[in-house]
């Protein structure tokens, strides 16, 4: 009987929780996951992410070109050999490091990983912090990716714009007082996964 009494207050309560859960979902998933979906039938014309690099890309294809643009001296190794670099020198008001890799889905290029961060960063300077590079970051992208809306979330106590332009959806956001955290995410690829 006590088995029986144990069971008939855990059903409601599991029932509970699980309405609580799902409800959450659905919160979550009106934020800016449904615009994506929406727009996912509709390609960006323009697969480019950075530098000639471009969803779709195969990991051979890859590291052929980033060999290619090392022995240019146009990319270079991060510290730690973990992040492809370069430097960018007139797209900003001024020099902009990028550091970046890609994740592959079935060996072709899924998402990209980018770390932004002005050259000459100083806490002192605050031309030259994260701030003025996430203000600066806005009129670059649209010359680049075309003009459009820019969604603004917060997620875990951080402040994210997202711009979804077919399958391709630019999150960035601010990571710390240096640097400009940028993932660009294939989301033809990434709702099949």
């Amino acid at each position: 009987m006590n088995l029986l009494m144990k069971m008939s207050v855990a059903a409601p309560i599991a029932l509970f929780l699980l309405l609580l859960l799902s409800c959450t979902n659905v919160k979550e998933k009106t934020g800016h996951q449904q615009p994506a979906q929406r727009q996912l039938g509709q390609l960006a014309p323009d697969q480019q992410l950075i530098e000639n690099i471009h969803f779709g890309m195969t990991s051979a294809a890859f590291f052929d070109y980033c060999r290619a643009m090392n022995a240019r001296q146009l990319f270079t190794n991060s510290n730690g050999n973990q992040w492809v670099q370069f430097r960018s020198d007139t797209a900003f008001p001024a020099p902009v490091r990028w550091n970046f890799y890609p994740e592959f889905c079935e060996d072709r290029i899924c998402k990209l990983n980018v770390l932004l961060s002005y050259e000459a960063y100083a806490p002192w300077n605050h031309r030259l912090v994260a701030d003025s590079l996430l203000k600066d970051i806005i009129p670059v992208f649209n010359r680049w990716y075309g003009s459009g809306r820019y969604r603004s979330i917060r997620a875990h106590g951080i402040f994210k714009l997202i711009k979804i332009d077919g399958n391709r959806q630019i999150n960035f956001w601010k990571l710390n007082e240096k640097d400009i955290q940028v993932v660009y995410t294939d989301l033809s690829v990434a709702s099949n996964q």
